[in-house]
């Protein structure tokens, strides 16, 4: 679970499947900058 006690004034969480030796994937990580509202460029 990914938490961020404040975005735009509420605490938030998601959700992350977790496999041993596996990266996370492309889509996970664009739902993961959406639901934080990070910045696009945040990974590189």
């Amino acid at each position: 679970m990914i938490y961020h006690p404040d975005v735009n004034g509420r605490s938030e969480c998601f959700p992350l499947t977790f496999h041993k030796g596996q990266d996370v994937g492309k889509g996970m990580l664009k739902a993961i900058i959406r639901r934080f509202q990070l910045p696009a460029d945040i990974f590189g």
